[in-house]
């Protein structure tokens, strides 16, 4: 989703631009919008009051069709919220603070996503034994205090267990044991998650200030150890070493070694341009940066026209590219190769900038060196997803879908490179498209078709929530 900020209006939560967390901070970015672009009091708040309605109109659709997704695009409680903006990473986490963060949301999104599943499955078929049609077997329960159990066991002999109580569905215990008898238990109590596998068991929680919390435990009686992260960016680990055989009532037998790892020392770049694009791509913390990431990082930090695409900007890239090296992939090593190729070029000919016909041409050689037809790194992986599920018919969900999770990210791209993407896609794949998923791809055009009437290359906020409103209702 394209990000729209702005210096006036309310606040409700800081943005993130991971598409791992795929939250769309609409309440924030439709708040800015609107006094930009109303005069008076009262119509700012009947803008304000439209974009709060939707947002609840949208919500409601959600809990019966989208469950999965929109779950984490619109969190419902001011506890959720909490709790996914104190997992926000930051420039000056830590490495250890950023592994903590990436953990504790995994394990929260793979437990709200089973236990979605888990309630649509109630709602759909109700107490008893179920077979469906890829060989499962679910058998549902559900007492008169409203605890309800549904387990699932699949043909190759795995199965799973979902528990919990409808007074408090957010709250659910799920148990998985693999076809070969492993047995791994996940859990979730308010904002606190854990998993336990064998006999180690870890959790993650926030601490009475807000801050990320891990602890582990086992396999041994006496290995524990735990870690919070700071607000700014530093942890502290204790660690148990050893019980004392004699200690006072009431005293921690326990014997620890405390560490401090320092926060990420802040970033001086010599480009304010290729500083911001770094940064962007840093906040993200992907595992593995594509030759389509690092492709768009050079692109953008470099199509300024300050003349410093072989000088300053190269600098600050090159750093960034040194530090995170291990990452790179080898056909995103062979896009840097290109960029310092022009670098080269330019530099025996005593200029640091890259002339704009070079530019364009540099950007094409980066674009053939990848694999992927499509220029939208999101987009690429929603449609390369639909298309390893190859549906015989693409039906309006399929659709609504795909254009969800193309454009949620904050790129500026939804009336871009996104939508000629999908548009390429759709076009390929028109025939097995139904009539319905045909109406919501026109939608979508029309959205698009306003936009770029007025040069964007992406949607604002209020009008990604009209869209939205028009795709899922």
């Amino acid at each position: 989703m394209d990000s729209v900020r702005g210096s006036q209006g309310f606040t409700f939560r800081e943005c993130s631009p991971r598409s791992e967390l795929i939250r769309a901070d609409l309440v924030e970015r439709n708040r800015q919008v609107a006094p930009a672009s109303l005069t008076s009091e009262a119509a700012r708040q009947e803008a304000l009051a439209f974009c709060d309605t939707a947002l609840r109109d949208l919500d409601s659709l959600r809990e019966a069709r989208y469950p999965p997704d929109l779950s984490i695009l619109f969190p419902r409680t001011p506890e959720e919220q909490e709790l996914y903006r104190a997992l926000l990473v930051r420039s000056a986490d830590n490495d250890t603070a950023r592994e903590i963060k990436k953990e504790y949301r995994a394990l929260l999104n793979d437990i709200k996503k089973d236990a979605a599943l888990a309630r649509k499955l109630v709602s759909r078929l109700g107490p008893g034994t179920h077979t469906l049609s890829n060989g499962d077997v679910v058998v549902i329960s559900r007492d008169r205090s409203g605890n309800v159990r549904v387990r699932t066991t699949r043909a190759d002999g795995s199965s799973q267990e979902v528990s919990y109580n409808e007074s408090s569905p957010q709250d659910v215990r799920i148990r998985e044991r693999s076809a070969d008898g492993q047995t791994t238990v996940t859990e979730r109590r308010g904002q606190t998650v854990s998993r336990t596998e064998g006999r180690v068991e870890t959790s993650y929680s926030l601490d009475d200030q807000g801050r990320p919390v891990r602890e582990r435990r086992g396999p041994g009686y006496d290995d524990f150890a735990k870690t919070t992260v700071n607000k700014d960016g530093s942890t502290d680990t204790r660690e148990l070493v050893y019980y004392q055989d004699e200690v006072e009532d009431g005293e921690d037998a326990g014997v620890y070694e405390d560490t401090h790892e320092p926060a990420r020392r802040p970033h001086r770049y010599r480009d304010a341009g290729a500083g911001k694009a770094i940064e962007e791509l840093r906040r993200r913390n992907p595992e593995e940066i594509t030759p389509e990431m690092l492709a768009r990082l050079i692109q953008d930090a470099t199509q300024d026209f300050d003349g410093q695409a072989a000088g300053r900007e190269y600098q600050d890239l090159k750093d960034f590219v040194a530090e995170f090296s291990d990452r790179l992939t080898p056909e995103a090593r062979q896009v840097w190769e290109v960029y310092e190729k022009y670098v080269q070029s330019a530099q025996a000919k005593g200029q640091t900038g890259i002339e704009y016909s070079e530019h364009q041409k540099m950007l094409q050689e980066m674009g053939e060196v990848s694999e992927s037809e499509y220029q939208d790194e999101s987009a690429a992986r929603a449609i390369e997803d639909l298309e390893r599920k190859n549906p015989r018919r693409i039906d309006e969900r399929h659709l609504v879908d795909l254009i969800l999770r193309a454009t949620v990210d904050a790129d500026n791209q939804s009336a871009g490179a996104e939508y000629e993407d999908l548009k390429k896609f759709v076009t390929e794949n028109w025939a097995k498209l139904t009539p319905e998923a045909k109406e919501k791809w026109q939608v979508y055009e029309r959205f698009v078709y306003d936009a770029r009437s007025q040069g964007q290359t992406g949607l604002t906020g209020l009008e990604f929530l009209r869209m939205m409103g028009e795709l899922f209702g």
